[in-house]
């Protein structure tokens, strides 16, 4: 059975202080339509591996049925998942056990019984035939999860434990490259990962060497200027690497992270590890909450933030409680560090999506930032245009 982790962190520039990611409680992704998807196939154990469009409309999964469990795919209109779609078991094998969708090039990256690792392209409304990576130099077919970022330009997957890249060149894939020994600890196993959209951060498994099972745990680690910080254990609501006391305490896993509305929206996989649950495997999703924490402040600051609407479309209500006299900078940054607009401090003030000369910022994620007397809170709002 396999075992994959979650993990979720931000990286704030030199120009502002770290904060980590909040994400809300969870909840699961749940739909009749989904779950009559075994009813001719057999017994409905759950459902794993998702991947997200950026939208949030289109989600790749497997639904593992007795005997059989295909690649399939939803589509979210009038307010539900639709019924499940399938890749052609003509074309993945009728066994697939771990997939990546790359909507930026349309390629569903898969393993199943007919590949170790394979990918199939869909192209003018078709499926088109598979193709094994393990018949390119250097690929050896024990390549597990794989992942990319965006740009397609590097290959991630686990080897038999460790967690390795290959970059894309004209079409090739480079000899593979271990990551260094944040990330591959050699006290503790880790194993599949992905990697962020933007390449800069990768999610991954950690357990201790000495447990064949559990407990598991979401660890991250950020790439700052081309080099791997320490991995960061994450530890909030979409971290289940504790007992389970609904599955006889058996462990459980937050497994392989897919990101949508511009990173503020997760679908993760929660499988139980060594027990049956109901669902023995499940999908499930949480959103990003304004009011994170400033891990990086030498003392507790004496006033927190909150913003509602967040994603937000033409204005975010910034909210201040707490010692406002303390605060002598409210401001808004970029994700390159920029400050582009400053605001006043009050209790409560509008941000219009403008900068300061008044222009419309583009979608995407921006900073706000309280400080003064020593302290200071920043918090991470998307703007989506």
């Amino acid at each position: 059975m396999r075992v994959r982790y979650l993990l979720i962190a931000l990286i704030l520039l030199p120009t502002l202080v770290y904060a980590q990611d909040n994400w809300g409680p969870a909840a699961l992704v749940s739909d009749d339509y989904w779950y009559g998807f075994c009813d001719s196939t057999g017994v409905l154990y759950g459902f794993e591996s998702p991947s997200i469009s950026e939208n949030d409309s289109l989600i790749f999964f497997i639904p593992w049925c007795f005997w059989h469990h295909p690649a399939a795919y939803s589509v979210f209109s009038e307010g539900v998942w639709q019924m499940p779609s399938t890749v052609p078991d003509s074309i993945t094998g009728d066994n697939v056990t771990s997939l990546f969708y790359h909507e930026q090039d349309s390629t569903l990256y898969f393993r199943s019984n007919r590949y170790p690792l394979g990918r199939t392209r869909f192209r003018d409304g078709i499926w088109q035939a598979a193709d094994s990576l393990a018949s390119y130099l250097y690929l050896t077919g024990t390549e597990v999860d794989p992942s990319l970022p965006a740009d397609g330009s590097r290959l991630y997957f686990d080897r038999h434990g460790t967690i390795m890249y290959s970059d894309i060149i004209d079409g090739a894939f480079s000899e593979p490259v271990p990551l260094p020994e944040v990330i591959n600890s050699p006290d503790s196993l880790e194993a599949y990962p992905r990697i962020s959209s933007d390449g800069n951060k990768l999610y991954f498994n950690r357990w201790d060497r000495n447990w064949i099972v559990g407990p598991f745990h979401m660890y991250v680690s950020e790439q700052v200027n081309g080099v791997w910080q320490p991995a960061v254990k994450v530890d909030n609501d979409v971290n289940f690497g504790d007992p389970n006391p609904e599955c006889m305490n058996a462990y459980g896993a937050s497994i392989l992270p897919s990101f949508s509305l511009n990173g503020t929206k997760m679908y993760f996989e929660y499988s139980a590890i060594g027990g049956f649950c109901e669902p023995y495997m499940s999908i499930y999703f949480s959103e990003l909450q304004s009011g994170v924490s400033d891990d990086g402040d030498i003392t507790p600051a004496q006033f927190f933030l909150s913003a509602y609407p967040n994603p937000f479309n033409a204005e975010v209500s910034i909210n201040i409680s707490g010692e406002l006299e303390s605060i002598s900078e409210l401001a808004i940054y970029n994700i390159a560090g920029q400050r582009v607009r400053n605001l006043p401090v009050a209790p409560s003030v509008i941000w219009d999506g403008k900068d300061a000369s008044r222009h419309d910022m583009a979608s995407g994620i921006y900073f706000v930032r309280a400080a003064g007397d020593g302290h200071s809170r920043t918090i991470k709002v998307a703007l989506v245009r």
